[in-house]
């Protein structure tokens, strides 16, 4: 089994159940079931969606050194994988042979392979995207001491209050790997969502209610049309709430609009 899988996911999702029995129970207010989807703001969207994946994986966009060190910190607090883990698999691998035996998570080798089953399916180390992860000590420091700084973190928070560790720590990465694993599947499937723009693959938008919750996320065939782009806007109308947020901390003249993917 997937070493995250066994240190931070299953652990995440049985002190979650924790607090909703908790909750059920009535040991704890139901005003708690709130905060799981604010930690997800926090650590999911803030952290994964905008640094994880734009700033680290696709470097569409440059930001203040103590923004940048923030947000990739929240990032990992989602328990997803270290930053070195993120830049390795996703541009080079996903987008590059996106829906092909060599993307590690498409539903073309099954459903449940492409939600959570392809972790404990080992990739290979793709240095030329890697070597920014090395260069940058904080980034490199987040990436070998990364189960070790999740934990911590949990601990000072559980300190704190057991219900923002629980609820909105845990909680939010809960959230977090279920919504990533739904675009990863339903989102790379036909018959879901619409392909409004001709990527060459599988990609879907899941418009509606799912791109709403997760604040634009659901918008991937737009966001395979232009990988490298800083925004999944495509449309005027489409609903990327990141786009808002990258535009506010970006130094100027650093977002990207262009492509890229590399070249097999």
């Amino acid at each position: 089994m997937n070493v995250n899988i066994k240190r931070i996911t299953i652990p995440q999702h049985l002190l979650l159940l924790a607090g909703l029995v908790a909750c059920v129970m009535g040991k704890v207010s139901l005003w708690w079931l709130v905060a799981p989807y604010i930690g997800w703001f926090f650590v999911g969207f803030f952290g994964f969606n905008i640094f994880y994946h734009r700033f680290i994986s696709h470097s569409s966009f440059k930001t203040h050194r103590i923004i940048e060190v923030i947000g990739v910190y929240l990032g990992l607090l989602a328990g997803r994988g270290s930053p070195l883990f993120m830049a390795n698999v996703h541009t080079p691998l996903h987008h590059a042979y996106s829906d092909t035996d060599k993307d590690p998570h498409s539903p073309i080798h099954g459903f449940w392979h492409a939600y959570i089953l392809w972790q404990n399916k080992p990739v290979s180390f793709q240095r030329s995207q890697i070597k920014r992860i090395y260069k940058d000590k904080v980034f490199k420091f987040y990436s070998d001491h990364y189960f070790k700084i999740f934990w911590a973190t949990a601990i000072i928070l559980g300190l704190i209050d057991w219900r923002i560790m629980v609820f909105g720590m845990m909680g939010g990465g809960v959230l977090q790997g279920h919504f990533e694993a739904i675009v990863q599947t339903f989102a790379h499937m036909p018959g879901y969502g619409t392909q409004d723009c001709d990527t060459g693959d599988n990609s879907r938008n899941l418009r509606g209610l799912y791109n709403a919750v997760t604040l634009g996320s659901g918008l991937h065939n737009n966001h395979h049309f232009r990988a490298g782009s800083y925004s999944y806007k495509v449309k005027p109308d489409d609903f990327d709430v990141a786009t808002h947020v990258i535009e506010w901390i970006a130094i100027p003249g650093s977002l990207r609009n262009g492509r890229n993917i590399p070249s097999s």
